[in-house]
């Protein structure tokens, strides 16, 4: 039900912005969404754009908390790839 104009995936791809990945969910509370499965996601965690996405986070918003949503450990390589 979010209102986001491209996924997080398009942004990691090059295909936009950042800024065009939030949705304002509340005064305090924006959500960078994907709304697509994508091919190799353990592969896309390691692009260079997923390096610098919480520096771009952090100089875009300056949040008090930043929460990435991912699958479990030892389910799939997914997220071992993202903690780096």
């Amino acid at each position: 039900g979010l209102d986001v104009s491209t996924s997080i995936a398009d942004y990691i791809e090059g295909k936009s912005e950042l800024e065009e990945c939030f949705a304002h969910v509340a005064k305090n509370l924006i959500v960078c969404a994907s709304d697509r499965e994508v091919a190799n996601p353990a592969e896309m965690m390691r692009h260079p754009r997923v390096q610098s996405l919480v520096s771009k986070i952090v100089a875009s918003l300056n949040p008090d908390l930043i929460l990435f949503d991912l699958p479990p450990l030892l389910m799939s390589d997914d997220a071992m790839a993202f903690l780096p």
